[in-house]
């Protein structure tokens, strides 16, 4: 083999190794951007607890008993109603026996 084609071969190799550097350069930075865009689920940032409603309970209650055990009366129950009233999907604040709530346990204003 002569001078100049050992020369081309090294430099090819290089070539090569440099675009393969690259690729992966360029998936790592593509995935990287991609975990920090991609949107959390509420299951990845919230945890729940599930309620029943009683006979005689009502939403600002509920959001009051919920504030003393799981927030030390840290929140605006104002905010946690809108909470309730968001994740559960209901049009009022009227709440029925018998029908389950779920509440976050770790609600962030």
């Amino acid at each position: 083999m002569t001078t100049i084609k050992r020369i081309e071969q090294k430099h090819n190799q290089k070539r090569k190794s440099r675009f393969i550097i690259w690729v992966i350069l360029a998936l790592v930075i593509l995935l990287s951007i991609r975990a920090q865009a991609a949107p959390k689920t509420e299951i990845d940032v919230q945890q729940y607890t599930i309620l029943t409603v009683s006979a005689g309970d009502t939403i600002w209650e509920l959001a009051e008993d919920v504030n003393r055990l799981y927030y030390q009366n840290q929140l605006d129950l104002h905010d946690l109603v809108k909470h309730i009233r968001e994740v559960n999907h209901l049009n009022s604040v009227v709440i029925r026996e018998g029908q389950t709530l779920k509440v976050a346990t770790n609600f962030e204003e």
